[in-house]
């Protein structure tokens, strides 16, 4: 941690650093809120005084953290490294002063799809801390654009994402110019999903058959987004019924002649609802892990990764 101060104060040019861990915390409520006053009133300080402290910090760096502009406020290219900085230096500090109290301070934030595996890790992972001090565990479902920014911006320690698979090299280097770190971890399969008694398997099976029944699609509608130009001949624009979580669009599929196009799905989930699942030739995604270049590896973010192998392992994907 000592090297990695030392570097981020080399980084930002400063020959003795002055301002205060309260002044950090002011510029990353600023970034959250993209407003002065609206951070303002969330910190309890009046208006001129945040930004009078935003302006003695942005004068001590020698950079502008922030952008100003009449919509509202948001970092520049070099604040954003700045505030990343300052996540994992306040991180560090509430760990150092957990300790001092006899404490134990377990903090991690991930920003994941809406897939049960990221889900089931998580849970695996609140399990393993329950009993500790301190507990700041987070997880927010976004689709891919949304994870990356939560990352780049420090929002999020960790980022899992669903990636094309014939997209992967391009994103990995696309992360590199954003000095993230994509980490391909498995290759999941992408399947359409019917009920065992769908009339549309009773004959013989013709993928573009699917045409004339309802396609239960996730509101998010990421998967489809992705797929699009391989599954437009096989979902009717007029026949769409869109469902925000996975247990209800497993329901429907269960239940009606709707059919779903997603990830592969675990054994015990098709047992579970009455599903098959048949999958769709030469499309599927890679698993990525997405990290800051510059972030140390926390002790929470390892063993997040390490439950999320394990459920992939479960469920057969390796």
């Amino acid at each position: 941690m000592l090297n990695f101060c030392y570097n981020f104060l080399k980084q930002t040019g400063i020959g003795g650093i002055s301002m205060t861990f309260e002044q950090m915390k002011c510029a990353i409520e600023i970034a959250s809120c993209g407003s002065i006053s609206k951070a303002a009133k969330n910190l309890y300080l009046s208006q001129p005084r945040l930004s009078q402290s935003i302006k003695n910090m942005e004068d001590e760096l020698g950079y502008l953290i922030f952008e100003r502009f009449p919509q509202g406020i948001v970092p520049t290219a070099k604040g954003k490294l700045f505030l990343n900085h300052c996540e994992i230096i306040l991180a560090e500090y509430k760990k150092a002063a957990a300790l001092s109290e006899q404490k134990t301070l377990r903090s991690f934030h991930l920003a994941a799809g809406n897939l049960y595996l990221f889900m089931e890790a998580f849970i695996r992972l609140c399990q393993d801390y329950q009993n500790d001090t301190i507990l700041d565990l987070q997880i927010h479902h976004k689709n891919s654009y949304e994870i990356e920014e939560a990352v780049y911006q420090g929002i999020s320690q960790l980022g899992i994402l669903l990636v094309k698979e014939n997209e992967l090299n391009s994103y990995i280097l696309s992360a590199e110019r954003k000095n993230l770190v994509a980490k391909p971890l498995c290759h999941i399969g992408l399947v359409i999903t019917l009920r065992k008694d769908h009339p549309a398997l009773s004959q013989s099976f013709n993928i573009t058959d699917l045409y004339m029944y309802p396609f239960a699609d996730y509101g998010q509608r990421e998967v489809s987004r992705i797929f699009m130009e391989e599954t437009r001949t096989l979902v009717n624009p007029e026949k769409i019924i869109r469902v925000n979580e996975a247990e209800g669009r497993h329901k429907i599929i269960s239940r009606t002649n709707a059919f779903g196009i997603g990830c592969e799905l675990s054994e015990s989930i098709l047992s579970q609802y009455n599903l098959v699942s048949i999958p769709v030739q030469d499309a599927g995604f890679q698993i990525v892990s997405l990290s800051r270049r510059q972030s140390p590896y926390f002790e929470e973010i390892k063993c997040y990764l390490d439950h999320l192998m394990d459920v992939i392992k479960e469920n057969h994907f390796l």
